[in-house]
């Protein structure tokens, strides 16, 4: 089943709820809290979503709408691999600056699957999620940053524009431990806003 916003109430449940979850967290978001924050009521929500874990997955799954075109959708083309690699970094920067809601809940979800794929940490919640509608079509998603930016890499080792001694799945985890960590120093600084960190000249 995909996730599609078919007219203007459901686009706003959407937005609305994610106000809430963002506010709130997951655990401690209700489905009043929503109908209060998008005024409607709990058979209009009903109507669009059997449960408050696929309103949260619908919220996720527009979150990464926003994020694949800031991080996929760049001016690639001409460019060696390094170059495509730095370019899809800055395009991960920019949309933590301008979206910063989006951002912290997509690394929410990240940090949620963790739980769902690990049964030491794994909760009632994560179990729920896991089972709804909207979940596979969720999960495909949060996985494209991660094939996307290992292909790049492997493209950078063909070209020689990247290190072909360590393995492009290594170099991926480094990476991307790096965008996130310089996007948390970004927001956490009281300077941040000057922060040029990904410029591609």
């Amino acid at each position: 089943m995909k996730i599609e916003i078919k007219d203007s109430r459901l686009k706003n449940i959407i937005l609305g709820a994610e106000d809430v979850f963002f506010e709130k967290g997951f655990s401690k978001t209700s489905i009043s809290d929503i109908c209060k924050s998008v005024n409607c009521s709990r058979t209009t929500l009903y109507s669009h979503f059997e449960n408050k874990e696929n309103i949260y997955l619908a919220v996720i799954n527009h979150s990464f709408k926003v994020f694949l075109d800031f991080f996929i959708n760049r001016k690639l083309s001409g460019k060696d691999g390094l170059e495509r690699l730095l370019e899809t970094a800055k395009g991960y920067f920019d949309f933590s600056k301008k979206f910063p809601k989006n951002y912290t809940m997509i690394l929410d979800f990240y940090t949620l699957l963790k739980g769902i794929n690990n049964e030491v940490l794994q909760s009632d919640s994560d179990i729920l999620i896991s089972e709804c509608t909207f979940f596979p079509e969720v999960k495909q998603k949060a996985e494209i940053p991660f094939t996307f930016l290992v292909a790049i890499i492997e493209e950078g080792q063909k070209d020689q524009s990247i290190n072909a001694q360590i393995p492009a799945d290594v170099l991926f985890l480094n990476v991307w431990a790096y965008l996130i960590g310089s996007s948390h120093l970004y927001h956490f600084s009281k300077s941040g806003k000057d922060a040029n960190i990904f410029d591609v000249k």
